[in-house]
């Protein structure tokens, strides 16, 4: 956790100090396009932090290039404060416990496929999860179970970098959430990120995780043709415009063209 969690506003979009939060609908801010906007290849348009309670807006602004990491080429194991090592990122217990599981317990259960990752806080004052990432993203997203339905306290995502470095609240007790309760928390933003930290202060409380959604900064190589690519359809959309407003300006009227004189030779 790094500073107090910035509070999300409710229903639709809205903005809190900066930060443009989604719930239900959102609008499109890709990676590409914030990275592209960052080089100077493009004009800046999307917001420096989104935030999104809702998957499907936070898959359409994040547009090409997610990662779905759901833990399916995993066994289960059994509860331990060893980090759990996936194929996209490594999920780190700090302050608890965690283990795989494949089948429901105690209100956690998978959101995609049949594995998912069930924590348990020990400590008395707070813990949580990290995720550290393969890859640097500007995008990550997860689904998480029943939170709060045990003690109060809040649930909380930092970056370890960047516009969420400061604290997101997500969720919080009181009021007392019922069991088996299911969020979607995401969030984009302008600077790539490396590990993303989870944080509850609810002692006693777990929660599961899954259905965990990045995108992958493109190798540094690639930014330019990617860049240049988005600047050839923005090209071509001034083009198309250009033709439209062509016969437009064909059916003005000018001034008529001065007669030639000639000489005789």
């Amino acid at each position: 956790m790094r500073g107090d969690p910035i509070p999300r506003s409710g229903g639709g979009e809205g903005k809190t100090g900066g930060v443009r939060v989604f719930d239900e609908t959102g609008g499109s801010s890709s990676a590409l396009w914030i990275l592209c906007a960052g080089l100077g290849l493009l004009p800046a348009e999307a917001p420096a932090l989104s935030l999104f309670t809702n998957k499907d807006a936070f898959l359409a602004a994040a547009g090409a290039g997610i990662t779905l990491e759901s833990f399916e080429g995993l066994s289960d194991r059994g509860l331990s404060g060893a980090p759990i090592v996936a194929p996209e990122l490594t999920v780190v217990p700090i302050g608890g416990i965690a283990d795989v599981r494949s089948t429901p317990l105690d209100g956690h259960f998978p959101t995609d496929g049949t594995e998912y990752v069930s924590y348990g806080l020990t400590s008395a004052a707070s813990g949580g999860l990290d995720f550290d990432l393969v890859q640097a993203s500007t995008a990550f997203g997860l689904f998480i179970t029943d939170f709060g339905d045990v003690s109060q306290g809040s649930l909380s995502l930092s970056t370890d970098v960047g516009e969420g470095n400061a604290g997101l609240l997500i969720a919080q007790n009181p009021p007392p959430q019922p069991n088996g309760n299911l969020l979607f928390f995401g969030i984009i933003q302008n600077t790539p990120f490396s590990v993303v930290h989870l944080t509850l202060t609810t002692p006693n409380d777990g929660i599961g995780v899954d259905q965990i959604y990045m995108q992958s900064i493109p190798e540094p190589g690639m930014i330019p043709l990617l860049c240049a690519g988005a600047s050839v359809l923005v090209l071509r959309g001034k083009v198309r415009l250009g033709k439209h407003l062509a016969p437009a300006c064909a059916g003005s009227s000018a001034p008529p063209e001065r007669a030639k004189t000639t000489f005789p030779p």
